[in-house]
């Protein structure tokens, strides 16, 4: 929801409330989702990487991601103006920017939890952020018909609020370890280990004698 918003409405915030002109609010707009896309790559190598339990990782990196927009959605509620244009959209930029280690967070929990069953789980994901995308227009709209500092600044606040909410649930309540559907009760080290011998290589033993097969 909050990469959709980004994406959307960032362009009329840059060129409305902070008055850029129209040339630097594309290239403005267009670079935070550059930035995300290179720290996706980078949180996904490095969670993977990351010697860790994996709930204790997607609970990591999604606290990154949540709370670290959060932060700069303050940032801007409290400093976005005319006055600090350049503040302002370093702010919009990071904000974009720090979302990307959700890659590790939520998005690996959902796979990790549904297993064989994770294209269930994350259509249903990729619906709710198309609900968002149909939602979120009417929203801000309603909160800020005039494009003003403050209107977008309660904006800037309820956003917030809603990821730091959401990511204290789930830190409370999301898990890395596979759920109870999907049949795989192992545990985790366990799962690591058998993953492990199913993919050494096959050899075959020269030694062996060869068994020849006659066809009538």
């Amino acid at each position: 929801m909050f990469g959709i918003f980004l994406i959307m409405f960032s362009p009329i915030f840059i060129r409305k409330v902070l008055q850029h002109p129209y040339l630097a609010v594309g290239s403005f707009a267009a670079l935070p989702t550059l930035l995300q896309f290179f720290v996706k790559l980078f949180s996904g190598q490095f969670s993977d990487k990351l010697a860790k339990p994996e709930n204790f990782k997607v609970k990591l990196f999604n606290s990154i991601a949540f709370f670290g927009m959060a932060l700069f959605f303050i940032l801007l509620a409290i400093l976005a103006s005319y006055e600090n244009q350049i503040m302002s959209v370093i702010f919009v930029i990071a904000s974009a920017t720090i979302l990307g280690f959700n890659c590790g967070g939520f998005y690996k929990a959902s796979t990790l939890v549904s297993r064989q069953y994770s294209h269930f789980v994350n259509a249903h994901l990729q619906f709710f952020a198309s609900l968002a995308l149909l939602l979120v227009p009417f929203i801000i709209y309603a909160i800020a018909p005039n494009n003003t500092a403050s209107e977008w600044s309660i904006i800037f606040y309820i956003f917030a609020a809603t990821l730091i909410i959401t990511n204290i649930i789930f830190v409370a309540l999301g898990s890395g370890e596979p759920a109870a559907f999907t049949g795989n009760l192992l545990p985790e080290n366990d799962l690591v280990a058998n993953n492990g011998e199913q993919m050494k290589p096959i050899i075959k033993d020269s030694s062996a004698p060869v068994q020849h097969h006659v066809v009538a």
